[in-house]
């Protein structure tokens, strides 16, 4: 999570990474020093903010890209082929699912608990990776298409920006096959975590908890051709 988007610049890391690398090389410079000390470093900075403005989060004026490369984010590499809708806006239509739980904590009075199945904020995509690729030094492929996305929230939440990594929208199947009734083999499911910011209704503040995207995994359906590989057995259940 961070305040503001030059927090979010140099602290939020590209999740699409199975260990992902620091996005600057010191988080906490002295007044006398910088978040870069390399040339790489330099050239993501101008990478993250030329992305930034390209997908309409941000505005700013970035010098042409220059021949250091960077290897901290994905879509700074030359090879990087994105989905074609790296950037969505997100509303209360596109996640349905997604739950806004408010805790009422004022003059220590307890207030009932109460779920608003609407997404809060809007959400941007940095960059998207198809299911079929190689991730990480093991050779292993991602069996999702899923997306490196930043969540800004409405101006009366702290913190304002929240790092997520998601399912691809455009593509939630994550092997070929029906099984009967027309049903997929697997498709691909959002994992999600509770994360606890602050709402200023006017003066009053409340705690809220937000769920927030955090892993794209595939799950098969039970009983499928593909469920005794997974656990293991034969056909008879042996």
């Amino acid at each position: 999570m961070a305040m503001n988007l030059e927090e979010a610049i140099v602290s939020f890391p590209d999740l699409l990474w199975t260990d992902p690398p620091n996005p600057v090389d010191v988080q906490n410079p002295g007044p006398s020093s910088s978040h870069c000390v390399t040339e790489e470093c330099v050239a993501c900075q101008q990478d993250i903010r030329r992305r930034l403005t390209e997908i309409g989060l941000a505005h700013f004026n970035v010098p042409k890209r220059s021949n250091t490369r960077c290897t901290r984010y994905h879509f700074s590499n030359y090879n990087y082929r994105g989905n074609v809708e790296d950037s969505e806006d997100s509303d209360d239509s596109h996640s349905e699912s997604w739950e806004e739980r408010n805790l009422q904590k004022q003059h220590h009075l307890r207030k009932p608990r109460y779920a608003e199945r609407n997404f809060v904020g809007t959400r941007f995509n940095i960059s998207c990776v198809r299911k079929g690729n190689i991730i990480g030094e093991e050779g292993l492929i991602s069996l999702c298409s899923s997306c490196w996305a930043w969540r800004t929230l409405p101006s009366n939440y702290i913190p304002q920006i929240l790092n997520e990594l998601i399912c691809d929208t455009h593509d939630d199947a994550c092997l070929s096959g029906m099984c009967k009734l027309q049903i997929r083999y697997a498709k691909c499911k959002e994992g999600v975590r509770d994360l606890e910011v602050i709402r200023n209704d006017s003066g009053v503040l409340t705690t809220v908890l937000l769920t927030s995207g955090t892993y794209c995994e595939c799950r098969a359906t039970r009983y499928s051709p593909i469920y005794n590989l997974i656990i293991g057995s034969d056909v008879n259940g042996k």
